[in-house]
């Protein structure tokens, strides 16, 4: 009877992939870039920027997307 079961998918991923995910193309590329680009964007300065453009997230979730540690990376 219970064969064919598996479980859903997860879609769910971490604040920052959120983000990602509402944000047109163009912008997207702007914050992956930002987000991959460790020597030029601090994930402290990183977040104040998104704070500031109305974009809430704090600072662990940027840091765990990095690490590549977040939900996202589950997915």
């Amino acid at each position: 009877m219970l064969e064919d079961i598996t479980p859903p998918p997860n879609t769910r991923g971490c604040r920052v992939g959120k983000i990602l995910a509402e944000l047109e193309p163009s912008d997207r590329q702007i914050l992956e870039d930002a987000l991959a680009d460790t020597v030029r964007w601090s994930s402290h300065g990183l977040m104040t920027v998104l704070n500031q453009r109305g974009l809430d997230v704090s600072i662990h979730p940027i840091i765990n997307h990095r690490k590549q540690i977040c939900r996202c990376s589950k997915i």
